[in-house]
């Protein structure tokens, strides 16, 4: 078990490249990171203002690890209303520092040596790097050549499906925005009991979607939780990525076996954080009618100004990135590096997400307006001027 031969983490090296041009002063736009700047809401952060003045909230939060009972209801409620999905408050929800822990406690949970993990391409980098790790096979299932189809499940060979331990999906997609129909859920919630493995989404963008119909979860599916649990998360949903506060639910068995790793690495979540996170998932639905309209209007100006240079793009369903083939020759590294250098604005090679995505970049939705507006300019005069 071995993480020495892993890349740095997509934010941390993004963020080291950014430094090293803003430390030769350039003026940098930063569209690499999904951090929101945008600030909570104000009933959100007064409210947390009031409860860090508690002075016995200082001390180890209620129930440590599992989360206390007041977030855990709280998290209930919300994927009830939400969702319609039941789930029990002590055996079914789970407190999470961040989406990026359930994810790695998962892959210690689920996975041994040998054992096969099916992951999206392009998905959430540390699926992949995670199953690695562990010293458990990846076994690639592609979303088409956009990131933008809905996996085949038939293509996989039953002796591949035998081997499986886990599933690894990650709908509304990071990077791509492809939300998935709970036709494919089924499907999947199916070979799941054929085979007996585990699936798990990773939903923290839920809330952020641009259609008339809000993504869906695979718990929605009948009996999903005997076999299947979902990452959630507070980060972009309520803007506070710094809290690193988000949930795991789902099937209890796999959650106690989460919850006997993660008592020896954390004594929990700020206690404020998390009666904060209970207030927002139980009054934030106007909030997040904004940020989906904020997030809506900069997808729409930098998609038309992507497509303007030849970009070949579609815009996300849900999420708060933009996944772009580029016009030029080079691969996505090199024009990542070229961008940044050239106008001073920073994005992500498609490469760090997906084995085929040598051609494409990602491009954060999260700087303010005014940065985007910004940054399409840059970027029109960049692509003119190496045309």
């Amino acid at each position: 078990m071995s993480w020495e031969n892993a890349r740095d983490y997509v934010s941390v090296e993004m963020r080291r490249r950014i430094r090293q041009f803003g430390y030769e002063g350039a003026d940098i736009i930063d569209l690499t990171v999904g951090d929101p700047d945008v600030s909570p809401p104000d009933w959100l952060t007064d409210q947390l203002i009031a409860w860090m003045a508690d002075k016995s909230a200082h001390r180890y939060p209620t129930d440590e690890s599992l989360g206390c009972r007041t977030f855990r209801e709280a998290v209930a409620d919300f994927y009830y209303w939400r969702f319609g999905v039941h789930l029990d408050v002590e055996r079914e929800v789970l407190l999470l520092k961040e989406a990026k822990e359930g994810a790695l406690y998962l892959s210690l949970s689920l996975l041994e040596k040998g054992d096969v993990a099916i992951v999206c391409d392009p998905c959430y980098p540390t699926f992949r790097t995670n199953t690695t790790a562990v010293g458990a096979n990846v076994y690639s299932l592609s979303l088409g050549s956009d990131g933008h189809s809905i996996p085949d499940l038939s293509s996989i060979p039953v002796h591949v499906w035998e081997k499986t331990k886990a599933v690894f999906i990650n709908f509304p997609c990071n990077p791509t925005g492809l939300s998935a129909p709970l036709s494919f859920y089924q499907e999947l919630v199916e070979l799941a009991f054929r085979y007996g493995f585990i699936v798990v989404n990773d939903n923290v963008y839920s809330e952020l979607y641009y259609g008339a119909l809000p993504p869906c979860s695979l718990l929605e599916v009948p009996d999903a939780r005997e076999v299947a649990v979902e990452i959630h998360s507070l980060s972009k949903m309520f803007s506070v990525c710094g809290w690193r506060i988000g949930m795991l639910v789902g099937n209890a068995e796999v959650l106690r076996r989460v919850l006997r790793i993660k008592q020896m690495a954390d004594a929990g979540v700020f206690m404020p954080f998390q009666l904060a996170a209970a207030h927002a998932l139980r009054n934030g639905e106007a909030y997040l009618g904004q940020l989906r309209s904020m997030y809506g209007n900069c997808r729409d100006l930098l998609v038309q100004c992507l497509r303007s240079c030849g970009f070949q793009v579609r815009p996300p369903e849900a999420g708060m990135f933009v996944w772009a083939e580029i016009p030029l020759a080079e691969d996505s590294e090199q024009f990542c590096e070229e961008l940044l250098a050239g106008s001073g604005v920073a994005c992500v090679p498609g490469s760090r997400y997906s084995q085929n995505g040598r051609k494409h970049v990602r491009f954060s939705l999260s700087a303010s307006d005014h940065a985007i507006r910004e940054a399409c300019n840059r970027i029109v005069k960049f692509v003119h001027l190496h045309r």
